[in-house]
Parts: C-alpha cells; structure tokens; sequence
C-alpha cells in the first residue's frame, strides 16, 4: 500500500507520461470505474486531480496479477 509521502510525489493526470499514451479519458477511467475491480488511487489537489508514481506501479501491477490468473 502506497502514501503519500510529499506533494512534490503527486503528478497531475493530465501530465501523465506512459509507454502506451492512453487519453486522458482512458485514465480518467482508471480511477472513476476501475479496471477488473482494480481502482488508480488519486488526490485532489485544488481543481486538480494527481496520482504518484508509486501509486500507478501499484495500479498496473495489480491488473497485471489479476489478468495472469
């Protein structure tokens, strides 16, 4: 289980860098609807809504054990 440790850990999703380039929707999905039951963990910092880093690991890592069972 991730936390966070500093605001500087949280980058905004619209900022968000990943092999695959899914939309800003896809990811927005992510966190609202989950994916297999497995949700993206975010923050709300002003009108903005951020992940980390360690949370998105986190994230992925997980669909990926729930796709390989």
């Amino acid at each position: 289980m991730s936390s966070l440790n500093s605001i500087t850990d949280l980058v905004p999703l619209r900022d968000l860098r990943l092999p695959t380039n899914p939309s800003l929707q896809t990811i927005n999905t992510w966190w609202r609807e989950g994916v297999n039951g497995v949700f993206l963990k975010t923050y709300k910092l002003g009108g903005v809504r951020c992940t980390t880093h360690e949370d998105l690991i986190s994230f992925v890592q997980k669909i990926g054990e729930d796709s390989a069972e």
